[in-house]
């Protein structure tokens, strides 16, 4: 039997999901909440297995959490992402946060009990409808969005800004050995192999612009990246 845990701010659907596992299934909601912000805080306290995830909260980003979660260590749970939002920007950002399932809310509810229990499997399981939109999507999105997290798209301005792992750390809110994890990870997928490098390669495709007294800022285009620009 598995903790389960549903964090889904619309009250109907909350206590239809919670009512789903507990009547057809042999596992356990521990803990339910309507809101990001109150499960981001409790969450060490809860200590589920499963974590069902609606992506579109009107106080938190379901996405960034979902990364939250499955980064958080020795307390990471399964995560199952819910949304009825099928964009395209939404499916990818989904896919690219590799939660262990994506559920479409437009399913029968035998596809959330058959996730549940793939997921805990240890499989993966995607909605035949999210399955396709992400098939679908273009061929063409910029590098930088199909490589990089959204967190590590969110760090790439600093990065190529020449700010420390120290700066970032602080900045952040993070410590210093995920800064410069981050930083190793970034220079990995965009095949860079020093700071300069990075540099170079983020002002070729217009992360960084260098202003003409030669300092670098960060570039106001962020609609062609999806980049949130920090400076």
């Amino acid at each position: 039997m598995a903790r389960i845990a549903i964090l889904e701010d619309q009250a109907l659907v909350l206590n239809l999901y919670q009512q789903l596992i507990d009547r057809l299934t042999p596992h356990e909601v521990v803990y339910t909440s309507q809101s990001g912000i109150e499960f981001h805080l409790e969450w060490p306290r809860v200590h589920a297995d499963l974590v069902l995830l609606d992506m579109v909260l009107p106080d938190y980003d379901g996405v960034h959490l979902a990364q939250e979660l499955l980064e958080s260590g020795t307390l990471s749970p399964k995560v199952i992402a819910v949304t009825g939002e099928l964009t395209d920007v939404m499916v990818r950002r989904v896919f690219k946060a590799q939660v262990h399932g994506f559920v479409d809310k437009s399913s029968h509810t035998d596809e959330l009990l058959a996730a549940i229990e793939d997921v805990l499997a240890g499989k993966q399981y995607v909605s035949p409808h999210a399955r396709k939109l992400f098939e679908a999507r273009p061929a063409s999105c910029h590098v930088i969005e199909c490589l990089l997290s959204d967190r590590e798209r969110r760090l790439l301005p600093r990065l190529a800004l020449g700010q420390t792992n120290a700066e970032i750390a602080d900045q952040e809110g993070i410590s210093r050995a995920t800064a410069q994890t981050h930083r190793r990870n970034v220079m990995a997928k965009l095949k860079v192999h020093s700071t300069v490098e990075l540099i170079r390669h983020c002002i070729q495709i217009g992360i960084v612009v260098k202003l003409p007294n030669g300092t670098l800022a960060a570039s106001t285009d962020h609609e062609n990246h999806r980049i949130p620009i920090v400076v």
